[in-house]
């Protein structure tokens, strides 16, 4: 489970985008499979997967016009439902602490990060 969070603006219409996916990932790592594992030799270092994540995406958009003499805003919704694909990897440079590069995923078009195990 993962939620995420999104702002932007549209410059000519003046338009506020705000979004909040939130989804259930699940994702498949062909290196943990039994057979391979001991035939790729950076696995300890390097994980790939590929999934699916599903969910809502809760987006509320705000429009805004300035004629000078009058103004006009108008606030609505375009929520609808996630079903995306995802692709990712994960470098560890220790068993603890890693980084990571995704695309999809519903959370946004590329996604990195760092990550912590504790």
């Amino acid at each position: 489970l993962g939620f995420a969070f999104g702002s932007y603006n549209w410059i000519y219409g003046k338009d506020t985008y705000t979004y909040i996916p939130i989804a259930v990932r699940g994702a498949f790592h062909p290196f943990n499979l039994t057979f391979l594992k001991d035939k790729v030799s950076i696995r300890n270092k390097l994980d790939v997967y590929a999934g699916l994540s599903v969910g809502f995406d809760i987006v509320n958009v705000t429009t805004t016009y300035d004629y000078g003499y009058s103004g006009y805003a108008h606030t609505g919704s375009e929520s609808s439902l996630i079903f995306r694909e995802l692709l990712g990897a994960r470098w560890y440079f220790t068993p603890a602490i890693n980084v990571w590069l995704e695309e999809g995923s519903g959370f946004g078009w590329l996604n990195f990060g760092v990550g912590f195990k504790f």
